[in-house]
């Protein structure tokens, strides 16, 4: 699927993918964001 928009849309950038996390409970928010998780094989 990324080959794919990457194509439609003409992008010339490298892929890259984060993980983001959002942990919600009564006293605790929290956002994690791993920058760079793994790379696609393209």
């Amino acid at each position: 699927a990324t080959q794919v928009y990457i194509e439609k849309y003409n992008i010339e950038k490298e892929a890259r993918f984060d993980i983001v996390s959002i942990i919600l409970n009564t006293n605790t928010k929290q956002i994690n964001h791993i920058e760079d998780a793994f790379y696609p094989v393209l």
